[in-house]
């Protein structure tokens, strides 16, 4: 008989009976422009290896949770550095102190050398190449209080660290810390408003004369969590966002996120979302960019045994506070991607895939535009 636990476990394995699980993924892709270049663009056959180990060790109380993967591409058709390599770390601590008191924590570390891949805070599925190795790290934690059966609140720290390799990409090099406090009231069983206050640090190794590069933000904002019925349920966060510069300038500009979800059967569900806000940048010498996402995902369970899933999203970037001469203030930016995939499970330890990605931009900064296509087929191990 299989061993059953009764703890407190968060974040689930695929074997409830087991503490941790080994995943291997192999796939083999055709990316048509490597490079993600704006001209003589280079197309290859690529093979990609994922090992993945993940452990759980769940409490009363207590859940705590490594996840490590490391993920190899070989391109056919790149004569230097033909090999790119990331490793990626979580570690997720939960406690709950008593029914009313959870303190959670997370750092998630990604290593990347001769990346293709970064992984977004947004989840979106754009890929870009980046410039050189890298290191990025992000810590976060956070305390939720229930003051009563109606009101919570919670307050939430971070800190993200990008560090590159590359001497002419240290420019780029920063540390961001952020903090949050919020409080919400249940209004009735199914509604939730709240108000929040949201603050960013952002300093560079190199913020220019002035600290002209650094920035704080400010964002307070009003929340809302409404479920409709038992499959649609949304959510939003509506608000404004003052960020300082270390030179005096600032830019006041709407802060939104916000969702709706349609859950229409078992593994099926439907998103769309919508978030703007102020964001840093890495491009020329601009300091911050207005950016506008949508987008929508769907995952639709066909069978027990298949299931196709799709995700689009189009950024618009509007980028603003330069450090310099720029001719042109009003340097744009439009980003589509969309992913699409369908999977089908042979056994309970082995699945197979095929995906199709598209990434497009169009950009008035020179060089930045291009078009890519992947077309992949992919097995996974699961143990």
């Amino acid at each position: 008989m299989a061993t059953t636990w009764a703890a407190y476990e968060p974040v689930k394995l695929p074997d409830s009976s087991r503490r941790w699980s080994v995943t291997l993924t192999t796939r083999g892709e055709f990316d048509d422009n490597i490079d993600t270049s704006a001209s003589n663009e280079r197309s290859s056959w690529k093979g990609i290896v994922e090992p993945q180990l993940q452990v759980n060790a769940p409490f009363d109380q207590t859940f705590v949770g490594f996840r490590y993967q490391y993920r190899a591409v070989y391109f056919e058709r790149r004569e230097s550095e033909p090999v790119d390599q990331e490793h990626l770390a979580d570690l997720t601590l939960a406690h709950t102190v008593n029914p009313r008191l959870q303190l959670d924590l997370r750092e998630q570390l990604r290593r990347g050398v001769e990346p293709e891949l970064v992984e977004e805070q947004s989840g979106d599925q754009f890929i870009r190449q980046r410039q050189g190795d890298y290191l990025y790290s992000s810590l976060n934690g956070g305390l939720s209080y229930n003051l009563s059966q109606r009101w919570t609140t919670s307050v939430l720290g971070g800190w993200d660290l990008w560090d590159y390799d590359r001497a002419d990409s240290s420019i780029n090099d920063r540390d961001v810390y952020r903090g949050t406090v919020a409080v919400n009231y249940g209004l009735d069983r199914r509604t939730t408003a709240g108000v929040g206050y949201q603050f960013y640090h952002v300093a560079y190794d190199v913020p220019g004369t002035n600290d002209q590069r650094n920035s704080d933000s400010h964002i307070v904002y009003l929340s809302g969590v409404r479920r409709f019925n038992p499959q649609l349920s949304g959510q939003t966060n509506v608000g404004l966002e003052l960020r300082e510069f270390g030179d005096g300038a600032n830019d006041l500009g709407p802060w939104v996120d916000a969702s709706l979800t349609y859950n229409y059967g078992p593994q099926s569900a439907a998103t769309l979302g919508f978030r703007y806000s102020i964001t840093t940048t890495e491009v020329g010498t601009f300091r911050s960019a207005d950016s506008a996402d949508i987008y929508g995902q769907i995952t639709h369970r066909v069978t027990a045994k298949i299931l196709v899933s799709g995700t689009a999203t189009l950024s618009l970037d509007s980028f603003s506070n330069p450090v310099g001469p720029v001719g042109d203030d009003s340097f744009t930016e439009e980003i589509f991607s969309l992913a699409v995939a369908a999977r089908y499970q042979f056994t309970r330890w082995l699945s197979g895939d095929v995906r199709y990605n598209f990434d497009q931009v169009t950009s008035d900064f020179t060089g930045r535009d291009f078009v890519r296509n992947r077309v992949s087929i992919g097995c996974r191990l699961v143990y």
